[in-house]
């Protein structure tokens, strides 16, 4: 069976892609940016039974499907397939979660200042409260003189903090890429564009062109 030149080239940058792509290093950050997604969805849960109207517009719940999303993309790249285009589609996801996580840190480093910030409606003081989770959490111990204020400020700083070990890690997931392209970009240039073929050995006898009539 005869391989095409353009599937070669595919195939052998395809394995240039592998041999320099962290595989081990990468599945260490799926591992950690899976429990950071969870520590945000669960915080962003509690900041809203703790007070349903002063909310961040549910900062950390859509940021951390994108989280999920980008999760789904990463084990694709690392375990399932490492080829240049899945990495590529990772690496787009990346850079829109990027953004998202930017968005959430900006909202919770707002809410720290003042967590009684109002964006869901003009009225949220007035809002009834469907659930207030302050009372429960002044049964743990160290937690006894917590405000809802002082909750609400605690859930925050836990999401703001895993929002920027996300946000590195998708940082750190775009250097990996970038690197690993001028690898392989080298590497391509490395390539001969045209093979010859090779010497023949001393004593190899040699057809010679016949003689015109």
């Amino acid at each position: 069976m005869v391989i095409g030149p353009t599937i070669q080239a595919e195939f052998e940058r395809n394995l240039v892609w592998k041999r320099s792509w962290p595989r081990c290093f990468l599945g260490l950050l799926l591992v950690i940016e899976t429990v950071i997604g969870v520590v945000i969805f669960l915080t962003e849960v509690l900041n809203i039974l703790m007070d349903f109207w002063h909310t961040n517009i549910f900062g950390g719940i859509w940021a951390s499907f994108a989280i999920f999303i980008n999760w789904t993309l990463l084990c694709t790249a690392v375990c399932c397939r490492s080829t240049i285009g899945t990495a590529t589609c990772s690496l787009i996801w990346n850079i829109i979660t990027l953004l998202a996580l930017g968005v959430l840190i900006a909202f919770d480093i707002i809410f720290i200042l003042n967590p009684y910030t109002c964006l869901l409606t003009s009225t949220c003081s007035s809002q009834p409260q469907f659930i207030n989770l302050n009372s429960l959490i002044q049964l743990i111990p160290g937690f006894q003189n917590y405000t809802s204020y002082d909750s609400k400020r605690f859930f925050l700083q836990i999401q703001v903090g895993c929002a920027g070990a996300a946000f590195l890690i998708s940082l750190i997931y775009i250097i990996i890429y970038i690197v690993c392209k001028v690898k392989l970009r080298v590497h391509v240039q490395d390539v001969p564009t045209k093979a010859s073929a090779p010497p023949l050995p001393p004593g190899y006898p040699i057809a010679q062109a016949p003689y015109p009539a």
